[in-house]
């Protein structure tokens, strides 16, 4: 009823007509949306089994959607197993078009239900009695059919008491309009029996909820007992009935931080899970013994194999003592993240919730601090109809969370993580951490300088960011270059809580040509509050980097032992994929070779740097190289020549081609492995007017195509 198309009904129907044992109308010999024709599309029956006649139906190659006869004229509708009129019944109820076309069964698929009325499964239908009232009813009979709250197994650690909440139901023939409602805790009589009294009389099987008087609970376990006595004043038909019993455990507040990596149990100590519905729906322990594939241990709940539409459950963290906390001081709360929406030819199903709340009142009220459904909620794309699983470390987002003194000084809190479920797909979460911000936390944040790529001399640059909640008055700069000396400077700078500050120092020069290593480094910030930087392991910052040799030539035919070649660079921003060494060359053992065929790195750019170049005059340079391609029909793959005259700051592109323009041997669907002798192609690409110094780059921009190949680079003034 959620979607106009499927509002009448039929869904119903439908599934009616699988329990008497019919089967789709296509008889399930294709995939739904597989497309027609499609091999073995027309050789199966949707009456296995069935006596002769009884078959009735077209052969139908696929499931049909939406109303293939809007204007309900009735339109003809052939397919490839029946071509020809009347037609395919696509009217028919075990077919998969919307509500509105779907109006009948065929005389054969009445006789196949019928026929199920005699099978074991069921035949008994036909003389069971389960629709029958109980022969034989007490009178006067209540009882407590469930402690709604404390939940049983629950930890508490909000104040001393619990006010419990109960079910209260009438067994009995007689209407129900009152009741005493007894507690004991451990054994012991809490106060006088409560009076409680129906709004309205409950008749036999209704229930109604109740709300207790307060009940005080010693630290430790405690065992709650509540029963009903003297139902409308007399004594109770059936005694045995009238108990419910929990068994929970109270505990004093935590201290921050407060973690739960979910390795060990679903609820350590002071944990707790709220399920006001009490079904079997709620948080719970997610493995890879039980969910195959998933990464790391986390907690989950089940949206998509348990149809709890609109409840609602919580995982509660302990509550957190606010001892100790200062006006200025912030709360983080940090936890990691996985949910995909299922999605169905394009429509997303499920509106699956995640709330993050706060509570500092045991849970009377709430404040939100998070509150995503959907694909608002999603980490990334959907997952078509399949249960979503993390089945890596990129599956979760981290998400963070901050507090401040206006909800924390209002008395201890607690984090809760409330799921509602919409029937779609599962949420995990994992690393949960509730802990204080910082106080004293002044991180080196970014480096400015050096690039990949420096030519000496270049100013060393770093940015610091003040991370925790006081103001930082002043604090100490350095650098250590190549493991040496360490260049230390003291800045007196004053930076509120999350300001940054960049500190260029006095520029290097005698730098070491080929790879460098620089580690940049903050210390002694000065605040309020005394001592050193509370957060060591994010003040430091290390960079690697290249100072080229300045040649005049260069002729690189890539057969030496190492790859790059001495003074050569490999640009891999991305980490991954990029140029190696691999046979064969252009009438040699090896070449240059990037694959852009076997994994889909789509726009990335990987590039080999030659030698730091020279150019004398002013004539500019020559550059000629062999290049051998196959491009993969439809992609885009490219070679682009890039030269820069300011140390790589700015490049200008030179030479550039893709696809077919780029091919030598033509196309290939293969991997493009080994090029032969006319697979080759020389390229010449002159520079003119240039003089000076220059870097030089071969870049490849990938797009899942096929594979590159260089040989016998040769550049000259």
């Amino acid at each position: 009823y959620l979607y106009a198309e499927y509002n009448k009904g039929r869904t119903t129907v439908h599934e009616l007509g699988h329990f008497f044992g019919l089967r789709h109308i296509w008889a399930d010999d294709t995939n739904p949306v597989q497309t027609c024709p499609a091999a073995g599309a027309c050789a199966a029956t949707d009456f296995p089994g069935a006596p002769a006649g009884q078959d009735d139906t077209p052969n139908q190659c696929a499931a049909n959607f939406g109303n293939p006869d809007p204007t309900g004229t009735g339109v003809v509708l052939t397919d490839f197993c029946t071509p020809t009129a009347p037609g395919i019944n696509y009217q028919n109820f075990m077919d998969y078009c919307d509500d509105t076309p779907l109006v009948m069964f065929t005389k054969g698929q009445g006789a196949r239900m019928e026929g199920f009325f005699t099978s074991p499964d069921r035949g008994p239908l036909l003389t069971s009695t389960a629709y029958l009232p109980p022969t034989s009813v007490p009178g006067n009979d209540a009882k407590i059919s469930a402690i709604i709250s404390p939940a049983n197994n629950a930890t508490l650690g909000c104040g001393t008491t619990v006010t419990p909440q109960v079910t209260v139901q009438n067994v009995g023939a007689t209407p129900l309009s009152s009741a005493l409602i007894n507690v004991r805790v451990n054994g012991i009589a809490v106060g006088s029996p409560f009076a409680w009294t129906a709004p309205t009389p409950l008749t036999i099987g209704q229930t109604a909820n109740v709300t207790l008087p307060a009940v005080t609970l010693g630290l430790g376990a405690s065992v709650i007992k509540i029963h009903t006595s003297l139902p409308n004043g007399v004594t109770d038909a059936t005694p045995a009935n009238d108990t419910a019993t929990v068994t929970v455990t109270r505990v004093d507040p935590t201290t921050l931080p407060v973690v739960n990596d979910f390795q060990t149990s679903l609820l350590p100590t002071g944990w707790s899970l709220r399920n006001p519905d009490n079904d079997v729906f709620t948080w719970t322990l997610a493995t890879p013994a039980t969910k195959p594939g998933l990464v790391s241990n986390a907690a989950y709940a089940d949206n998509y194999n348990v149809d709890a539409t609109g409840t609602v459950d919580d995982l509660n963290t302990p509550f957190v003592q606010n001892t100790g906390l200062l006006a200025t001081d912030s709360v983080l709360i940090n936890f990691d993240l996985a949910y995909k929406q299922l999605n169905f030819l394009g429509i997303p199903i499920g509106e699956d919730r995640l709330q993050v709340l706060i509570t500092t009142n045991c849970g009377a009220t709430y404040t939100t601090l998070f509150d995503r459904a959907g694909a608002a909620l999603a980490n990334n794309q959907n997952s078509g109809l399949s249960e979503f699983v993390p089945t890596s470390a990129s599956d979760y987002r981290r998400i963070s969370l901050s507090i401040g003194q206006n909800i924390f000084t209002a008395g201890n809190f607690q984090v809760v993580f409330r799921n509602t479920n919409d029937w779609g797909n599962s949420i995990f979460l994992d690393n949960i951490n509730v802990m204080m911000k910082p106080r004293k936390d002044l991180a080196a944040s970014a480096i400015v300088r050096p690039g990949a790529v420096v030519c000496s001399p270049f100013q060393p640059s770093f940015t610091v960011r003040n991370n925790g909640g006081q103001e930082i008055t002043a604090f100490k700069v350095g650098y250590i270059l190549n493991g040496g000396t360490p260049v230390i400077q003291s800045v007196n700078q004053t930076l509120a809580g999350n300001a940054t500050y960049t500190h260029t120092f006095p520029a290097l020069t005698g730098l070491v040509n080929g790879t460098n290593n620089i580690v940049y480094f903050n210390a002694d910030p000065l605040s309020l509050t005394p001592g050193p930087d509370s957060n060591l392991p994010n003040d430091t910052l290390r960079a690697t980097f290249f100072v080229p040799t300045a040649v005049t030539t260069v002729n690189e035919g890539f057969e030496g032992a190492t790859f790059a070649p001495a003074n050569w660079l490999i640009v891999n921003p991305n980490n991954n994929n990029t140029w190696v060494k691999r046979a064969p060359g252009n009438n040699s053992a090896n070449a240059a070779f990037i694959d852009n065929y076997s994994a889909d790195f789509t726009g990335q750019r990987d590039a080999l740097q030659a030698p730091y170049f020279t150019s004398p005059g002013t004539d500019g340079i020559e550059i000629q190289f062999d290049v051998a391609h196959k491009n993969y029909p439809g992609s885009l793959d490219s070679l682009q020549i890039f030269v820069s005259s300011d140390c790589g700051t700015t490049f200008t592109r030179v030479y550039g081609k893709a696809g077919a323009g780029l091919a030598t041997a033509g196309s290939s669907t293969d991997n493009y492995v080994a090029p032969i002798g006319t697979d080759w192609r020389r390229e010449r690409v002159v520079v003119p007017s240039i003089a000076g110094n220059y870097l030089i780059r071969f870049e490849n921009k990938s797009d899942y195509g096929n594979n590159i190949f260089l040989d016998n680079i040769n550049i000259t003034p």
